[in-house]
């Protein structure tokens, strides 16, 4: 969504954001009324008449129970499903799976429910620990996905280096193009002070992580890193995220996964074009996932 000649970008934000929410609250509606429909049928199997109408306001969806974070309905970062009738996310049943999020939250203090999106970090780090390589994450923000890493792989026993890039202040800002504009307002959420030394503290306890300050592509021969195994880019812009993925790319192990956490979300549309672009001079193909991110793997020749 572009703003119309005189049009302030903030307000076409929050008009764009109104109608995500009121088309969330419609979804959210129509989900719970499967749920109750699926619940009716269930009771109507095991108990005949006697089972309560789709509209009884005792059917409930249910909640975690204990410490879990599984509930049956998933309806967190733009993803919706019921496994009872469409997929299953059991993912979240996991006790190790629960540990490694819940340490991930404590890096970011705010929990953004974005499990799906852990869970692919996790898989893509599974491929990766099969790969002689370090890991590279260039976006970092208070380290969710790196510490959810860590945490699940035990990363003081994996005798790899974790090198993570990030201005800890927010988007550079003269790195944007004109259609990236419209973002700011958002890309200054969450980063209302300098977070470089909770960044510090968080990772203290993981040997081998090195944290470099700064903005890519700037930053990145700074650091000696050799060969590559696992690379995460969430920048926020294409001229960085570009860059980085330039850089790295023969650094980068054969089968190597390149996890691209804004390529498929509205209004990141310059990232995408750019990736595209990207992959195809280099005879790649991105995977789009539901989650919103793209995925790449290194080829073998």
């Amino acid at each position: 969504m572009t703003p119309r000649d005189g049009e302030p970008v903030e307000t076409v934000s929050r008009a764009y954001l109104t109608t995500l929410q009121r088309e969330s609250a419609a979804l959210r509606a129509q989900g719970d009324e499967l749920v109750r429909l699926r619940r009716t049928v269930e009771l109507l199997s095991a108990g005949g008449a006697s089972a309560q109408s789709p509209s009884s306001p005792s059917v409930e969806v249910e909640r975690p129970a204990g410490d879990g974070i599984y509930v049956p309905v998933y309806d967190f970062d733009g993803l919706r499903n019921d496994p009872y009738i469409v997929h299953n996310h059991d993912f979240m049943r996991d006790p190790r799976f629960v540990a490694a999020y819940k340490r991930a939250v404590q890096a970011t203090v705010i929990d953004h429910r974005y499990y799906w999106r852990v869970h692919v970090a996790l898989w893509c780090a599974s491929l990766a620990l099969r790969l002689d390589g370090d890991f590279v994450e260039c976006g970092v923000w208070k380290g969710l996905l790196s510490t959810a890493i860590a945490s699940y792989y035990d990363w003081n026993k994996v005798g790899r280096k974790f090198f993570l890039f990030d201005t800890f202040r927010g988007v550079d800002e003269t790195q944007l193009a004109d259609e990236e504009l419209i973002n700011i307002p958002h890309f200054r959420i969450g980063y209302g002070e300098d977070i470089y030394d909770h960044v510090v503290r968080n990772f203290a306890e993981f040997k081998d992580v090195v944290i470099t300050r700064g903005s890519v592509p700037e930053t990145l021969t700074s650091v000696d890193i050799g060969k590559v195994a696992y690379l995460s880019i969430d920048m926020n812009n294409a001229a960085p995220e570009i860059a980085a993925a330039t850089y790295f790319w023969d650094k980068l192990l054969p089968g190597a996964p390149i996890l691209l956490d804004d390529y498929g979300f509205v209004r990141y549309e310059a990232q995408k074009e750019a990736f595209d672009k990207f992959a195809a001079e280099r005879g790649v193909a991105i995977l789009a996932l539901p989650t919103g991110q793209g995925l790449m793997i290194k080829p073998y020749s």
